[in-house]
């Protein structure tokens, strides 16, 4: 038991403070002391500057709440921040684990090293020491910092991404320790560029020094907890394939894994391979919009299928636009307010190759699908697909295997 008279003698292993000290609330919204787990302990060794590329729910932002928490209370003048995507989660982040963390210390503890100010964003020790959790920063030094879902960041307003990386990151001296945690989004932006340099250089075998950046993966299937009774789990032909190509890269899968697998892409769709990578590369493989609409026309075999599509970031003009030739008539694609558009050009009306709609044109469609229903045009001869996203992707689909009937052509079908 930590009583006041035996924990001078412990207080000076900052591995014993973390694993005795410090309490979260798990997953289930008890309150638990904090224990590493297998991610975590990878990170007890860190370089200098660390980008992670990982799958979801790993705990990384909770380990470095705790270390930098602790970092401040036993150490003096140590400026450490967590950036969040979002002024919401810096909100949750600081209340739900930084300070429900201070909260729980034992007393003693607490009055070793006060916070003297304790507000929304901000702890200020007695000690000098300072821990903020905001959405951007500028100005001052740091010797830890913490970024979350950087990816994010980047496809969902570049501008801020821009600012954290010339003012957050700047703040940051050579030596000092800096980690970047996200998973993928798109072959795109300061995070997909900052991990193809990192893995560049650890293809290279060479050390990476202070000012390189040092690559760590945590893929879903080293989770301990991503299994489930492989019993009654029916695994298709192409999941069977797809573990075949896993096994080829040495990733070897036991049954209760395949099965958890297979059962969270039912709900995870497309979106799987971005969320729970098994490997770097699948991660920035399938976090392409256009890639999921394009899989979406070739599933389709001569038929046109479009689901439900939610994208939160593509809510204004200028925005990312899916131009299709439908027997030579080009029909414009993109996203307003969360719903999939269809915008149809009149007849009567050419529209150059290279037209990018207004927002008033695309108030004007008389072709908006519905956001909670599926439709479907059957019969529709799609020849040509152009993905025009912001990473210039371009995909063809050549498969035309039903065209359109006489009276389908002069409109009376649909």
């Amino acid at each position: 038991m930590l009583t006041q008279e035996n924990a001078l003698n412990l207080l000076g292993d900052q591995d014993w403070r973390l694993r005795n000290l410090y309490k979260i609330k798990d997953k289930q919204g008890m309150i638990v002391d904090f224990s590493p787990n297998w991610a975590q302990l990878e990170l007890k060794k860190p370089h200098y500057l660390n980008i992670i590329l990982k799958a979801r729910q790993l705990g990384i932002t909770t380990y470095h709440a705790i270390l930098f928490l602790d970092t401040c209370l036993f150490n003096q003048n140590i400026n450490c921040a967590i950036v969040a995507d979002s002024k919401p989660i810096a909100q949750e982040i600081f209340i739900d684990k930084v300070k429900f963390a201070y909260d729980n210390l034992p007393q003693f503890v607490r009055d070793m090293c006060p916070a003297y100010r304790d507000n929304v964003h901000e702890m200020r020790f007695a000690n000098g020491s300072v821990f903020r959790v905001a959405t951007s920063l500028r100005g001052g030094t740091l010797q830890l910092l913490h970024i979350t879902e950087f990816a994010k960041i980047c496809q969902d307003n570049p501008s801020k991404a821009n600012e954290i990386v010339s003012g957050a990151l700047n703040a940051v001296q050579a030596g000092q320790f800096v980690c970047i945690e996200s998973t993928a989004r798109g072959r795109e932006g300061h995070f997909y560029n900052l991990c193809k340099e990192a893995q560049s250089l650890q293809d290279s075998e060479i050390e990476p020094g202070k000012l390189d950046w040092k690559l760590w993966f945590f893929p879903w299937w080293q989770h301990p907890d991503y299994v489930i009774d492989s019993k009654n789990v029916l695994i298709s032909k192409d999941m069977e394939k797809y573990f075949v190509e896993l096994e080829s890269k040495e990733i070897f899968l036991k049954p209760d894994q395949k099965a958890w697998y297979v059962k969270k892409m039912q709900t995870q769709g497309e979106y799987m391979k971005r969320e729970y990578p098994s490997t770097p590369e699948e991660a920035f493989e399938s976090a392409n919009e256009g890639f999921y609409f394009a899989t979406r026309v070739q599933s389709g075999y001569g038929n046109w299928l479009v689901k439900k599509f939610t994208v939160s970031t593509i809510t204004k003009i200028p925005m990312k636009l899916w131009h299709i030739m439908l027997n030579g008539l080009r029909v414009s694609l993109t996203f307003m307010k969360n719903t999939f558009c269809l915008m149809m050009p009149q007849q009567e009306k050419k529209v150059p190759e290279n037209h990018s709609p207004t927002l008033q044109e695309i108030k004007d469609s008389k072709s908006i699908l519905s956001p909670d229903n599926q439709t479907k045009c059957s019969g529709l001869n799609v020849s040509e697909i152009v993905c025009r996203s912001s990473s210039s992707t371009t995909l063809n689909v050549k498969k035309a295997s039903k065209p359109l009937k006489t009276s389908e052509k002069n409109g009376t079908k649909n």
